[in-house]
């Protein structure tokens, strides 16, 4: 999942932390955020 978001430009900005209590464990999940940017006449504003 990371990998694929970084792929398509995201930015990943908290990964899974695993945690265990007592017999279960659970996993905490991603965070991520993409930048957009403007487009016009061909000329991008902002983005990355």
């Amino acid at each position: 999942m990371k990998n694929a978001l970084i792929k398509d430009d995201w930015i990943v900005t908290h990964e899974q932390m695993h945690l265990k209590w007592g017999a279960k464990d659970m996993y905490v999940d991603l965070g991520a955020e993409k930048f957009m940017a403007a487009e016009k006449n061909g000329q991008k504003i902002g983005g990355r």
